[in-house]
């Protein structure tokens, strides 16, 4: 009787072993699906945010449709091995947002026995095998490339429906931010793949995850074994004020062309100065309005410099290196009673004239211009302005309040 009951339970261990290792293989199956499905979406996500950032860098210095070929550039770049998105060029190593797995054969309902086919291109590359990121010329809501108004209340959702509806995005073809969007898709609802608006590589297909029991109820509209993983990245990007500028005093002028960049003059204006300037005239401003400052002044140690919304600035009778003179950004400075002390509250943009080094002065003149959008030299994310801010309200109204500020462009979603 003992033999017999020892023979049962190691015939029950063997179904149970059974079960469970069929149980681990298919969660592994899907494993390695979902797996590449969330490395494509990382891919795809990082060229994404490139391309958001770069349309708002050049939004005020070229036209909309210029601006949208830039960031539709940019996505082919992210994609190609020698940043040569023409298609004639070979790419040996393959680079791209995720394979292309056309399966053919197999039957329903479960699809087994399918075949790879290679005949086409096996590398999703957009702008270079055939499939163009359109510019949505139209700035229709579903496109590739969308202009709109971005509403960064913490409260609203993120998230985009299936009809690409977001609370915090609303399309613009004024507004100051910008959307882009990469998919790969099945297109269920027909907005993934219309001509000159949205533009979409093929689905991942379920590829060990076949093995598995997953499927889809009789009748219904998508059916994973069919049709596929659908994989977005959506990045938004608009522009805020600069909390810091990191470009050196004196900047070449083919390389600040290039860049799109200004120097940071060794001067700062005083807020109540500042806000008296007209815009675009010139006009004088008398010694109690303006400071030479010697953390303006590159130093052997960067961290000796002003750059920043929040730090305190120690006053000169005389600047300790010359100004240029032309287009330069001019620290915004206000003497707040809770800080005991000048400090950054911001950064205008201002046309000041040459001055030698030592030279005192009882007066400067200066032409203020408008607040400029710099697409290289300005963090509006900076850290330590960040904590400034958070710690004083004084400065954090102040900083609010200044107008015609320098801008930099910023990553949202």
């Amino acid at each position: 009787m003992t033999r017999t009951r020892d023979a049962r339970r190691r015939g029950v261990v063997l179904v149970e072993a059974a079960l469970l290792i069929f149980g681990i293989l298919a969660i592994a199956a899907l494993t390695i699906d979902l797996g590449l499905a969330l490395v494509v979406q990382s891919q795809m996500q990082c060229a994404t945010d490139a391309a958001a950032l770069e349309a708002v860098r050049w939004s005020d210095e070229v036209d909309d449709a210029t601006r949208r070929e830039r960031a539709a550039a940019i996505l082919g770049v992210a994609f190609d091995d020698d940043l040569d998105p023409d298609p004639n060029d070979p790419d040996p190593y393959g680079l791209g947002a995720g394979p292309i797995l056309n399966l053919t054969g197999g039957v329903a309902p479960s699809y087994g026995g399918q075949q790879i086919d290679l005949s086409g291109p096996t590398v999703y590359k957009p702008n270079a095998e055939g499939i163009p990121i359109e510019p949505n010329l139209g700035n229709l809501t579903h496109g590739d490339l969308v202009a709109g108004q971005l509403d960064d209340d913490p409260l609203l959702s993120h998230e985009e429906a299936a009809d690409y509806v977001r609370e915090d995005f609303a399309p613009d073809d004024a507004g100051t931010a910008f959307l882009v969007r990469m998919r790969r898709s099945h297109d269920p609802l027909l907005l993934d793949r219309d001509p000159g608006v949205s533009s979409s590589g093929p689905s991942l297909p379920l590829l060990f995850g076949l093995g598995a029991l997953v499927g889809a109820a009789e009748g219904a509209a998508y059916d994973p074994r069919r049709d596929g993983f659908t994989v977005r990245a959506t990045s938004v990007a608009d522009r805020r004020r600069a909390l810091r500028i990191a470009v050196p005093a004196v900047v070449n002028p083919a390389v600040r062309d290039r860049l799109g960049v200004l120097p940071l003059a060794p001067i700062a204006i005083r807020a109540a100065a500042w806000e008296s300037l007209p815009v675009g005239t010139e006009a004088t401003v008398d010694a109690g309005g303006f400071a030479f400052a010697t953390e303006l002044v590159p130093l052997e140690d960067p961290g000796d410099r002003v750059d920043f919304v929040g730090e305190a600035v120690a006053a000169l009778p005389a600047p300790a290196v010359g100004i240029g003179g032309g287009d330069a950004v001019v620290p915004v400075i206000a003497d707040l009673e809770s800080e005991g002390a000048e400090r950054v509250i911001g950064f205008g943009v201002a046309t000041l004239p040459a001055v030698a080094a030592g030279e005192a002065l009882d007066e400067l003149p200066i032409t203020r211009r408008d607040g400029r959008l710099l697409r290289s030299g300005a963090d509006a994310k900076d850290a330590a302005a960040l904590r400034a801010l958070g710690g004083s309200d004084d400065l954090r109204a102040a900083h609010a309040s200044m107008s015609g500020p320098v801008l930099a462009p910023v990553l949202f979603r």
